[in-house]
């Protein structure tokens, strides 16, 4: 799927990466480092709308500029993270982004077509040059907006709907789930990894009020449809587990029945975490 590259299901050309621990256990691992980039550039960039912010996403992304992190954020949140961080942000749609590169020269050049890119796209602001301790907490606001969201709402908890669509669908994704969010009447903040198509819109109410935490059951169906629709997968990362089950048949079809048959060959006396994926 092109675009994302986490999807649900067993991927039989890797066939424990994505597994979900349900065909046996990692005793070892053997990680590949990297080195730190030694040039960086983090920028911020606000539109008037959300549909140009999520078409800028499918533009960077069909240009080849490949940001190390490409992020899409909504006014909600942004509001949430400026008052918690004290970022001083404009509270409109906005795309975090960050580029690596082997010389300052390159990254303005990156920096430059970028601006060009999401100006075509309707971007009413564009900073770059972040300096490091605005960029560094920058990041750290945007790594803790689920528990931001928490604090927002004390005594409520969350569902998080994770999905993921091919790029070129994106925009189509995120405005769609924006526009149930508020057609709801529900409280939900639309964001995601934008730069793989991951999609995350979190939702808030009292589990214990049926009613409430119903409609919210209801928005986190119609999103994770819509993105299997537009040829996307019910997790962009969060795997499956025993909430994405349902949605297993409507993602892959036949190819369910393969899936369960090697499970049952691998495992047959049913051992390895029991009840996940398949039910």
């Amino acid at each position: 799927m092109h675009g994302t590259e986490v999807a649900s299901g067993y991927d039989l050309t890797r066939l424990f990466v994505g597994s979900e621990g349900t065909l046996g256990i990692v005793t070892e691992a053997t990680l590949r480092l990297k080195g730190i980039p030694v040039h960086h550039l983090a920028t911020t960039i606000s539109f008037e709308t959300l549909e140009n912010a999520s078409e800028a996403v499918a533009a960077m992304m069909g240009s080849g500029l490949e940001p190390a992190a490409l992020e899409l954020l909504t006014p909600p949140l942004i509001n949430l993270m400026n008052r918690e961080k004290a970022l001083r942000l404009p509270e409109d749609p906005s795309l975090f982004c960050e580029f690596h590169g082997i010389s300052k020269a390159s990254l303005q050049e990156t920096a430059d077509l970028a601006r060009e890119l999401c100006e075509d796209c309707g971007a009413t602001g564009f900073a770059f040059g972040i300096e490091e301790g605005e960029r560094t907490e920058l990041w750290r606001a945007r790594h803790e907006a689920w528990e931001t969201i928490h604090r927002a709402h004390p005594g409520k908890q969350t569902l998080i709907v994770d999905a993921a669509v091919p790029i070129s669908r994106y925009p189509e994704m995120v405005v769609f789930s924006q526009r149930l969010v508020d057609d709801q009447g529900v409280v939900g903040y639309v964001f995601g990894h934008a730069g793989d198509g991951n999609l995350h819109v979190v939702l808030v109410g009292d589990p214990d009020t049926p009613a409430e935490w119903g409609r919210l059951e209801e928005v986190n169906h119609a999103i994770v449809t819509r993105a299997v629709e537009l040829g996307g997968t019910c997790t962009g990362e969060h795997g499956v587990g025993i909430g994405k089950r349902k949605f297993m048949p409507l993602e892959h079809g036949e190819s369910l029945v393969l899936m369960r048959q090697i499970k049952d060959l691998i495992d047959p006396k049913g051992l390895m975490n029991p009840g996940k994926m398949f039910g």
